[in-house]
């Protein structure tokens, strides 16, 4: 199984939600993470294992952020185009788990008390 790269520092929402902008902070990351494993290993097939390799590397390095040469720079960038992929195809496949859910009477949407259905606005 590949490493994902979000979570560093145990700050995987945070770092979705500049992607993900609908997606609320006190989700918890554990809820995702597997739809993000699967969007990876989609992602590794496309660019191969070499090339996420290096993107994983420079990721779970100290140097990731830093920007203090021109070649970490690069390599930032080049996880920021690895993450973008995985967080929307990873949330394209958890969003309809996540808004439906099976209960002992049958499925239904889920919403908490404070919010209302479009169908319900009137």
């Amino acid at each position: 199984m590949p490493a994902v790269l979000f979570n560093k520092a145990n700050q995987g929402i945070m770092e979705l939600r500049p992607i993900l902008s609908n997606l609320y902070a006190s989700n918890p990351y554990d809820t995702i993470a597997e739809f993000l494993v699967d969007a990876t290993d989609t992602l590794i097939l496309e660019i191969s294992d070499e090339v996420y390799k290096l993107a994983s590397d420079h990721y779970f390095s100290a140097d990731f952020g830093t920007g203090s040469t021109p070649a970490f720079t690069l390599l930032d960038e080049l996880v920021k185009y690895c993450q973008k992929p995985v967080a929307l195809f990873g949330y394209l496949e958890y969003a309809p788990v996540n808004d439906i859910k099976d209960t002992g009477n049958g499925r239904r949407m889920h919403t908490d008390e404070n919010s209302k259905l479009p169908f319900e606005w009137a």
